[in-house]
């Protein structure tokens, strides 16, 4: 329901019933530790995180097999360590709402933790090199996932 502003931990955890497309509430605020873990059923062709957003927990998505692309717009959230682990499918996060590497990210995005191939998109004016030195610190495999500019 548009209404809703928590999704708790472990809230669908293991749910193979949920085979609908993700569409997470435009007023969402948290989203806790595991709350998506193991919905292998659940799809998404661009996931768009809400700009409410201010906590997500770790393994949200982990084992989610079919969200191949996540728009983060620009939000002040805490992201957990690991929050997008396991998302095999996954091949593009689109960060293009941001003019920089949000400060307070420093520290929340521990590791990065992306498997597979993909790219990340940023906007034309951000700087590539910031976002290259702060997701190699973090753990992206660079020679895997690569970042583009958009227009």
């Amino acid at each position: 329901p548009s209404t809703l502003l928590t999704i708790g931990n472990s809230a669908f955890t293991n749910c193979a019933s949920l085979t609908e497309e993700l569409v997470l509430p435009q007023r969402l605020e948290y989203i806790g530790d595991g709350a998506f873990y193991n919905c292998q059923k659940l799809w998404s062709n661009n996931l768009l995180v809400p700009s409410s957003i201010k906590y997500m927990g770790s393994l949200v998505f982990f084992q989610n097999q079919y969200i191949s692309k996540i728009t983060i717009p620009q939000i002040a959230c805490e992201f957990h360590d690991n929050a997008f682990f396991g998302m095999e499918h996954l091949t593009e996060i689109d960060l293009t709402a941001y003019d920089h590497v949000p400060v307070e990210w420093q520290a929340t995005w521990k590791s990065f933790n992306l498997s597979g191939t993909g790219k990340i998109i940023i906007n034309e004016s951000q700087n590539v090199q910031s976002w290259s030195d702060f997701l190699e610190a973090k753990g992206l495999d660079l020679a895997s996932w690569t970042i583009e500019r958009r227009t």
